[in-house]
C-alpha cells in the first residue's frame, strides 16, 4: 500500500512538472511574440509550485521572468524592473552553464540598462532616493560595473540618506573601487572623493571620531591627494582649528592654483577668524578666476558692506549742531562709497542668480540710497515679479 501511495505520488509531482514546463513555454512563446502581460499572466499561473521544480525548470522560469518583466529593455515600471532583478537573482543562484549562463548574462544587461537610464530621468527630476535605489538594485543585477554602487551612493546623498551613502561608501571601499578607466589615461581615482563623502557624513552627523580615524587611514595611503587635504581641512574647520585649516588649505592651493573654491574657502575663514584683509584677497583672487562666481561675489559685497551698520549708528547718533552736520555729510558720503565699491559685485552674482530675492532687495535699497532711479525702478519690477506685488 505504502508503495502504491508513493507511486501516485510521483505521478502527481510529474504532472505539475509537466504542468509548469508546459506554462513556461507558453510563455516564452508569448514574449517571442512580445506579448509580455501574456506571458506573466502564465508564468504566474506557474510561479505557486515552482519552488518543487528541479534546477532545470526553476532556472527556465525566472529566465522566462526576467525576460517578461523587463520587456527587451524597454519597459521602465519600477516595480516590473525589481521582480525582473529579482528573477535574475535567483536565476543566478543556481549557476548555470553554457547557453543559460549566457541568456542570463544578456537578461542581467538589459535589466540593468533599463534601471540605469531611468535612474538617469530621476535624478534629472531630482527624485534622487529612487535614483539611488535603483543604481543599487543594478549593481546587485551586474556586479561586474561597480560605478552603479559609486552613483547610488552620490544620489543617496543627494537625497540626504546620509546612512545608505555611508552602507554603499564603505562597500565601494571594501571592494577595492577607485572608478579609474584603464584604457582611459586621463582617468583619476574616485577614492579620495569616496573617502572626503564619508568623512563630510560623519561630520554632519556628528561623528567626528570616526571621521577622524578616516582621515588618518586616507592621509596615509594618499597624502597628496587633494580631496583628502580638503576632507581634513574640513574637520579642522567643525572643530575649530582654524590655524591648521588654513595651514591645510594653503597645502590645496599650491597644489590647485588655479581652483576658485579653494580661495573661496580660504575668504569664509579668514572672515570667521577676524582677519578682513585676508579675506577680501582671496574672495578677490576666487572672482579673478572665475568672475560670475556667486558665492564669491556676494561674499565679497558684505564683506564692503560690513561698516555700513556702524555708518548708519553714528549717523543716527548725530545732534543739529554745525559740526554734527557736517559730520552726518562726510559719513553719508562713506556710506554711498561702499555702497558703490559693492555693486559691482552684486550686479555679478546675478549673471548665474538672476532670481535670488535678497540681492535683488539689496540692491534696489542701494540705488535708491544713491539715487540711481532707474536702475532703482528696475530691480523694485523685478522683485515685484517674483513676490507676485
Amino acid at each position: 500500500m505504502k508503495k502504491q501511495i508513493l507511486v501516485a505520488g510521483l505521478i502527481l509531482l510529474s504532472a505539475v512538472t509537466f504542468g509548469q514546463k508546459k506554462e513556461i513555454k507558453k510563455a516564452q512563446k508569448a514574449i517571442k511574440a512580445g506579448n509580455y502581460t501574456e506571458a506573466i499572466s502564465l508564468l504566474e499561473q506557474a510561479e505557486g509550485l515552482i519552488s518543487n521544480a528541479n534546477k532545470d525548470v526553476k532556472l527556465s522560469f525566472y529566465l522566462a521572468k526576467a525576460s517578461a518583466y523587463v520587456a527587451n529593455g524597454e519597459e521602465r515600471n519600477f516595480e516590473k524592473l525589481k521582480k525582473a532583478a529579482d528573477a535574475i537573482l535567483k536565476a543566478e543562484s543556481l549557476k548555470p552553464t553554457g547557453a543559460e549562463k549566457l541568456q542570463l548574462f544578456n537578461e542581467g544587461q538589459l535589466i540593468r540598462a533599463a534601471l540605469v537610464n531611468s535612474a538617469i530621468e530621476d535624478q534629472k527630476a531630482k527624485n534622487y532616493n529612487v535614483a539611488s535605489e535603483k543604481l543599487f538594485l543594478s549593481y546587485n543585477v551586474s556586479k561586474q560595473d561597480t560605478s552603479d554602487l559609486y552613483f547610488a551612493a552620490s544620489n543617496a546623498v543627494n537625497s540626504k540618506d546620509y546612512d545608505t551613502a555611508i552602507k554603499y561608501y564603505q562597500k565601494l571601499l571594501d571592494l577595492g573601487y577607485t572608478g579609474i578607466d584603464i584604457s582611459n589615461p586621463e582617468s583619476t581615482s574616485r577614492k579620495g572623493e569616496i573617502m572626503r563623502n564619508m568623512i563630510l557624513i560623519y561630520l554632519a552627523k556628528g561623528e567626528d571620531d570616526k571621521a577622524k580615524m578616516l582621515i588618518s587611514d586616507a592621509r596615509k595611503e594618499s597624502p597628496d591627494d587633494v580631496s583628502i587635504i580638503t576632507a581634513e581641512a574640513d574637520l579642522a574647520y567643525k572643530t575649530g582649528d582654524l590655524e591648521k585649516y588654513n595651514s591645510l588649505m594653503q597645502e590645496v592651493v599650491a597644489k590647485e592654483p588655479n581652483n576658485p573654491q579653494v580661495y573661496f574657502n580660504l575668504g569664509v575663514s579668514s572672515k570667521k577668524i577676524g582677519d578682513l584683509a585676508k579675506a577680501e584677497e582671496y574672495y578677490k583672487k576666487a572672482i579673478e578666476l572665475q568672475p560670475d562666481y556667486p558665492a564669491a561675489n556676494i561674499n565679497m559685497a558684505f564683506l564692503i558692506l560690513e561698516p555700513e551698520a556702524k555708518i548708519i549708528d553714528e549717523m543716527n547718533s548725530l545732534g543739529t549742531s554745525s559740526a554734527d552736520f557736517k559730520r552726518y555729510d562726510e559719513l553719508e558720503i562713506q556710506k554711498n562709497n561702499l555702497y558703490k565699491k559693492a555693486i559691482p559685485y552684486l550686479e555679478a552674482s546675478l549673471i548665474k542668480k538672476p532670481d535670488n530675492i535678497d540681492i535683488l532687495r539689496t540692491l534696489m535699497n542701494i540705488y535708491s540710497q544713491i539715487g540711481e532711479d532707474e536702475k532703482y525702478k528696475d530691480m523694485k519690477s523685478r522683485v515685484d515679479e517674483l513676490t507676485g506685488n
